[in-house]
């Protein structure tokens, strides 16, 4: 690889590391607006609506709020219940334009990640995140 490209893409993996650094501090909120940074911060890929937003969310290092007007055929978090009323009202509620979502998360504290072969294993800290959680609630 070239010596200025190397230098570059060094540069570049500093700037990411100091900007996860400062978001996993815990006292920054990041907020989403609109269908296509929605779906960014999905993964552009199709889930399943019943997924939960913290289950796909969890790998932010900080607390997440999306807020979007559905254009895409793309949403998650939404139960069972909800969604059969949402086509009962219109088969394209997730792309007509006509209906929104405002999804929160607040990641839980990591406490393991294991990475072998195809497996990913995520092992969250509950009492940490608790304690995260009542620490940012007190300011």
């Amino acid at each position: 690889m070239p010596p200025d490209v190397r230098d570059s893409l060094a540069a570049v993996d500093l700037v990411v590391c100091k900007v996860r650094s400062r978001l996993e501090r815990g006292d920054l909120l990041t907020s989403w607006q609109g269908d296509l940074m929605y779906r960014k911060l999905l993964g552009d890929r199709t889930w399943n609506t019943k997924e939960l937003f913290e289950d796909i969310i969890s790998y932010f290092p900080c607390p997440v709020t999306a807020l979007r007007t559905c254009k895409a055929p793309l949403a998650i978090g939404v139960e069972d219940e909800a969604r059969k009323k949402l086509d009962k009202a219109s088969s394209s509620w997730m792309v007509n334009g006509e209906y929104g979502m405002i999804q929160f998360c607040f990641p839980p504290v990591l406490h393991d990640l294991q990475v072998s072969g195809t497996m990913i294993r995520v092992d969250f800290d509950e009492e940490a995140s608790i304690n995260r959680m009542q620490e940012i609630c007190k300011r």
